[in-house]
């Protein structure tokens, strides 16, 4: 076990009001891994659940794939997308709902390996969105950048929308080696 901190806070966004993406930039590469532990309300109309979508380094070329199973408690399934332009589809979950900040999502998104120069990376994502107007649902998500170019950046915003996130705190921490 690594003696002092393991978790070290890098960076933490709260939106006061509603916010498009949230971008994380000049990521330090000291790091063995990093998570990604989000709280967020996403909007999108009268929808119950908004899906998030994520970039790294800027990159918007075809290099994301994602793996996803997903359930209810009434009914399961899962979903493949390869060749896209950013994670998505979904990226994560998000509950929907522009009235009532009671209702929150949260994801907590494991980047391996992100500083390493000589391999593709593997993210996973686990998120969850509880309330009693948005139900429930339960995500995990396996997620391949095929870039061998360390994470230096990532913006995360709200597929479904141009609207963004209505309210939430992100926050990114660097794993110490051990």
């Amino acid at each position: 076990m690594a003696a002092g901190n393991t978790y070290v806070a890098l960076a933490s966004t709260t939106l006061t009001t509603t916010t498009a993406s949230v971008t994380f930039s000049s990521i330090s590469g000291a790091y063995t891994d990093l998570v990604l532990v989000i709280n967020a309300l996403g909007y999108f109309g009268s929808n119950t659940y908004v899906n998030g979508k994520m970039q790294v380094n800027g990159d918007t070329g075809t290099n994301y794939s994602t793996t996803n199973l997903y359930g209810n408690g009434t009914t399961a399934g899962s979903n493949r997308v390869s060749s896209q332009s950013s994670w998505t589809n979904p990226f994560s979950i998000f509950p929907a709902n522009s009235t009532d900040n009671s209702i929150r999502g949260t994801t907590v998104i494991n980047f391996m390996n992100y500083s390493n120069a000589t391999t593709y990376k593997t993210v996973l994502v686990r998120s969850n969105v509880t309330g009693t107007s948005a139900g429930g649902e339960t995500q995990a998500t396996v997620n391949l950048w095929r870039n061998t170019a360390a994470i230096t950046s990532m913006t995360i915003s709200n597929n479904d929308s141009a609207t963004g996130f209505v309210a939430g705190t992100f926050t990114l921490y660097g794993i110490a080696a051990a």
